[in-house]
């Protein structure tokens, strides 16, 4: 069965969560102050670990940063950070 599900994610350089295999990004915004990925899910499909890397604006990445999901603009705008993830 097909579910949209969510996931915040936290101020941190990286941090793993369960996702259903072959999850598809629909979405990726601030709510209620978090930053926030929307994905349409198969339920029935098995979990896997995911990894979510932040990435300030002028940082450096490394080559292994996995697919761009979202940039998040916080504080007004004073910080701007970019995820990634990969699973």
């Amino acid at each position: 069965m097909k579910t949209i599900f969510k996931y915040q994610l936290k101020n941190i350089d990286v941090q793993l969560f369960w996702l259903h295999a072959g999850a598809k990004l629909l979405h990726s915004d601030i709510q209620h102050g978090e930053m926030t990925l929307w994905f349409l899910v198969d339920s029935d499909t098995p979990m896997v670990c995911a990894r979510a890397n932040l990435y300030a604006t002028g940082g450096k990445i490394p080559d292994d940063h996995g697919e761009h999901v979202g940039t998040f603009v916080l504080h007004g705008g004073a910080l701007v950070l970019h995820a990634f993830m990969c699973t």
